[in-house]
């Protein structure tokens, strides 16, 4: 009778035992990973169910909690993926305004130089009368040559205060788009007064494109005075082949200013695009170890319970023998 009762009071305790450990399928399978949170366990109460055989096993109900982490890895990749596009795009609009405008300046003082010619051609009948003027003329020249050498330093200068503002709204837009949570209000906050820091900047680049557009008009009016006080020169050939010379030269330096300019702002926005991709490309990696590691962690957690299971069936199994 004593034997009968330890008998059954072994049962039992091993019945609670295999319960307790229940839920530790294979990670392959999709199936719930055990809980070893006792809170958790009391939250997920237990059901009970019959087998043929007679007796009764214990299942816990499925927690669809396990699933939530790597929901939510996936918004935080949807809106990666998402800032990222905007980001791009952005620059890439950026990128395209500034094309257009310097295209726009090109097609002006182009046109400005046209006019010039056209201007000089016309007045180049006039030209043929007068001698005596000569050293006066050279000097004109060389003070046409000084100021337009002088507006050229000037509008470098302009345009590198340009790029140097483009560069640190730039580093501050990306130092925003580093931030985990871009859904902060601060966050918001900052893009938004880096948004109206551009804005400044393209008014102040409009007020020195008027400023440029002054001074050509400055210029063109000393060209103007010039050719009427050069209706006097005798050697017009040579005044108009130095001038023509002069003007060439100015045009190329201008042009190739540009074009280096231009490489230089397609240079940085390239390596700015390889930056950030190398900064996605990163996180990616970092959330992939980290999911390795937590499968590595889940594996562990399944070796060790079926390795307690195995010593409470073991134990059972010793106890039996010694009844």
């Amino acid at each position: 009778m004593v034997s009968r009762q330890k008998q059954k009071m072994g049962i039992f305790a091993t019945i609670l035992a295999l319960a307790g450990c229940q839920g530790a399928y294979n990670s392959h399978t999709g199936a719930p990973q055990p809980v070893l949170d006792q809170r958790v366990a009391q939250e997920t109460p237990l059901k009970m169910e019959t087998i043929p055989q007679g007796g009764i096993i214990m299942k816990r109900t499925y927690d669809p909690s396990w699933e939530m982490p790597k929901r939510d890895v996936d918004v935080i990749r949807e809106q990666l993926s998402k800032l990222q596009g905007e980001f791009i795009q952005l620059h890439t609009g950026q990128e395209q305004k500034m094309l257009s405008k310097f295209q726009e300046v090109e097609q002006r003082v182009a046109q400005m130089r046209r006019e010039e010619m056209r201007k000089a051609a016309q007045d180049a009948e006039l030209m043929a009368l007068v001698k005596s003027k000569f050293d006066t003329i050279d000097k004109n020249i060389s003070f046409l040559k000084a100021s337009e050498a002088q507006q050229i330093s000037e509008k470098d200068a302009l345009l590198a205060v340009l790029d140097d503002k483009f560069v640190a709204v730039e580093d501050r837009l990306e130092q925003l788009n580093k931030k985990d949570d871009f859904q902060n209000k601060a966050h918001q906050q900052e893009i938004r007064m880096a948004l109206e820091e551009l804005s400044k900047i393209k008014a102040e680049k409009d007020v020195l494109i008027r400023a440029l557009d002054k001074k050509f008009n400055e210029v063109e009016n000393f060209t103007e005075v010039l050719s009427e006080g050069l209706k006097s020169v005798e050697y017009e050939q040579d005044v108009q082949n130095r001038l023509a010379v002069a003007r060439k030269q100015a045009m190329e330096e201008a042009r190739e200013m540009r074009l280096l300019e231009e490489l230089e702002m397609r240079k940085s926005l390239e390596q700015d695009r390889r930056e950030q991709l190398s900064l996605v490309m990163q996180q990616a990696e970092r959330e992939k170890l980290a999911g390795e590691r937590a499968n590595i962690e889940r594996a562990k957690r399944q070796a060790e319970l079926e390795f307690k299971i195995a010593s409470l069936k073991k134990a059972i199994v010793m106890k039996k023998f010694s009844i």
